[in-house]
């Protein structure tokens, strides 16, 4: 079997960082919902807070998926190059006491 290049909490990472944000599904969901049950128009004001709305919804969800995925990123970053560290020191990949990257480690850490 071929060894792996990277440890098991790397994958685990990369595989959260495709799994997506329910929050954001949920208000890309309502926007769509405003935007199905008050039909806005341009041309009609009464309807323009509809599009306001519908609007900072998507703003919304848009941040929170910029956001949630510059951390995954990060966090995958800082696993990868733990890896690199590991591999470069001859140490087996797979830690003993999986914990995050970004947890921090040694005295005092608590």
């Amino acid at each position: 079997m071929k060894e792996s290049r990277s440890s098991r909490a790397t994958e685990d990472i990369a595989v959260a960082q495709l799994a997506g944000s329910f929050v954001a599904y949920g208000l890309m969901l309502l926007a769509f919902l405003v935007l199905l049950i008050f039909r806005p128009s341009a041309y009609d004001p009464s309807t323009y807070w509809a599009m306001a709305l519908m609007a900072f919804l998507f703003v919304t969800a848009l941040l929170i998926v910029i956001v949630r995925g510059v951390r995954g990123l990060k966090r995958l970053n800082a696993s990868v190059k733990e890896d690199r560290r590991r591999s470069a020191a001859g140490l087996p990949l797979e830690r003993e006491d999986p914990q995050r990257p970004e947890t921090p480690s040694g005295p005092g850490a608590e």
